[in-house]
């Protein structure tokens, strides 16, 4: 029967087999790392954001107010498979029109150079004239045949891919959506909502008094204060209080666009979603996905508030995608869809390539980071690698001018060990070497073989990847030529090693004919059968009748 042997690691020391068999451990404790910070998922992991999940890498700077910019790195296909524009459920000539929008859109911005508060990125995850990206959250089998069936084609204007825009509805009342949902809409706001609301969106009034008049003309909002006047844009206008109005007042005002994750039906160029909207709890007919679901309006004054009378849900430019729905219900193609939004804009073949840089997030007190189905790697400057194998959840905070400091999870702060090393102290060459194992945290493994001991002697290094913590499943190496070797298995999490210490096994030639062994038991066996043959002979001699 072979011997196994099996010794802890952790109790091993310089006296084991006379080699050194150490475990460096240290603390997972908070680390404070210079900006820019990269996050790389390993193997088939996707991050996770804040609870959002996305494909690629992603990349933390500091942004101008003091905050945290976060960069997706992701592949242009897969950016367009985590845009939520339209439901997957819609007609498919509705969702390849989308498509080629879609990719247009992206396709605009790149060559355009946009760039966003994050500096680093291409595009902004919310911004105008780019589809609205959710990340791996929003992909879906209707959407990516959609994009698929639709591979590479973008609309051009002048030999270069054209400026193209979307919109949830009409703005125009004799529409084929006319009797779509926010076609009109209005929503009263009291004077000092309207206050708080601007200001939590980034406007200060006049004074920092209340609005007493507020106007619209030709696309330009002047609010007068006791102070005087502000002046600005109705798109700029209703963003800052889109944004503000459920900062100020959250149980009043629906949440801004960035933070409504269902991949619905959007409004369209950073307009936000999702459509339908569910009743309220008091039976009420749902609220608008928007505090103003339009830069198109005009205001009233009625008593203490302010009445905001709109059309449209989004931009109201471009294609609107209810139109699109109802078109595609009615047998319409998706050329015919587009011609109808955008006239005779020519379709043609050039896909952006690479990877895009999205802006997720700008100016944030914290973000949670994790993977979604494996481990994910830190790396801070000149590629230094800050957590190997970092698993759970993590948080980012700013620190300093340029740093962040990134702290790991409940439990990460375990020393990392190998233990329960387990290997034979003799096998047959060719035949499978079985080594075993167990770590106290996840780490990327190594399983080190030195041998056949000698002056030829080489070293091979079997990478295993990245572990769970725990004792995993037995390996082992197949095809070991005779001879003496050296096995050892490593840990690596970050800056941290361990190492199981060096063990020595023997590989003995196979054995091509039977053992003596077997040859001698072969003969007791055949010496047993003729003992056997001839006795039982001797008794039917003694037993037949004498004549």
């Amino acid at each position: 029967m072979t011997r196994i042997r099996k010794v802890v690691a952790a109790l091993c020391t310089g006296a084991c087999l006379g080699l050194a068999g150490t475990t460096m451990a240290a603390r997972a404790d908070d680390h404070t790392v210079e900006t820019p910070v990269r996050i790389e998922p390993q193997g088939d992991a996707v991050l996770v954001v804040d609870g959002v999940r996305y494909r690629g890498s992603l990349e933390i700077t500091r942004s101008s107010d003091g905050g945290l910019d976060v960069v997706n790195v992701v592949d242009a296909g897969d950016y367009l498979r985590g845009v939520a524009e339209m439901p997957a459920s819609w007609p498919r000539a509705a969702l390849e029109a989308q498509a080629i929008v879609s990719r247009t859109q992206l396709a605009h911005a790149l060559a355009a150079g946009r760039g966003t508060a994050a500096g680093r990125a291409d595009v902004a995850a919310d911004a105008t004239g780019v589809p609205p990206y959710r990340g791996a959250g929003s992909e879906s089998g209707e959407w990516a045949a959609a994009l698929e069936a639709t591979d590479g084609l973008v609309m051009r204007s002048g030999g270069r891919p054209a400026d193209v825009h979307t919109s949830a509805t009409s703005i125009d009342d004799a529409g084929s959506d006319s009797g779509a949902p926010l076609t009109s809409w209005a929503v009263s706001i009291p004077a000092g909502d309207l206050a708080n609301a601007l200001e939590a969106g980034g406007v200060s009034l006049p004074g920092g008094a209340d609005p007493t008049t507020v106007r619209v003309d030709a696309g330009t909002v002047t609010v007068g204060t006791p102070a005087g006047e502000l002046r600005t844009t109705t798109d700029a206008f209703a963003r800052a209080v889109n944004t503000g109005a459920p900062a100020s007042a959250p149980d009043r005002y629906p949440a801004p666009a960035e933070e409504q994750v269902d991949a619905g039906l959007t409004g369209g160029d950073g307009w936000g979603g999702p459509w339908p909207l569910p009743p309220r709890p008091d039976g009420d007919p749902p609220r608008l996905p928007l505090t103003l679901p339009s830069p198109h309006f005009q205001v009233s004054r009625e008593g203490g508030a302010f009445v905001f009378a709109g059309r449209g849900w989004g931009s109201g430019l471009g294609m609107s995608k209810t139109d699109a729905r109802q078109a595609a219900d009615s047998g319409r193609s998706r050329d015919d869809i587009l011609g109808a939004a955008f006239g005779d804009l020519d379709v043609g073949t050039e896909a952006p390539e690479g990877d895009v840089s999205v802006a997720i997030a700008s100016g944030a007190e914290q973000v949670r980071l994790g993977a979604d189905g494996g481990f994910f790697r830190i790396v801070g400057p000149e590629n230094r690698v800050v957590a190997q194998a970092a698993f759970g959840q993590w948080t980012a905070t700013p620190s300093g001018e340029r740093e962040v400091v990134l702290t790991g999870p409940d439990g990460a702060d375990v020393a990392l060990s190998v233990d329960g090393f387990t290997v034979p102290l003799r096998v047959v060459a060719n035949r499978r070497l079985p080594v075993s194992f167990s770590l106290s945290r996840p780490a990327e493994v190594t399983l080190v073989v030195e041998g056949p001991l000698g002056t030829q002697s080489e070293t091979s290094r079997h990478e295993l990847g990245i572990l769970p913590a725990g004792e995993g499943d037995q390996i082992g190496l197949d095809d070991l030529a005779p001879g003496a070797y050296r096995v050892s298995v490593e840990a690596t999490a970050g800056d941290v090693t361990a190492s199981s210490g060096w063990f020595t096994v023997d590989v003995a030639p196979a054995r091509n004919g039977p053992s003596v062994l077997g040859a001698t038991g072969l003969v007791i066996v055949l010496a047993v059968l003729l003992v056997g043959a001839v006795a039982a002979r001797s008794r039917r001699r003694r037993s037949s009748p004498r004549v």
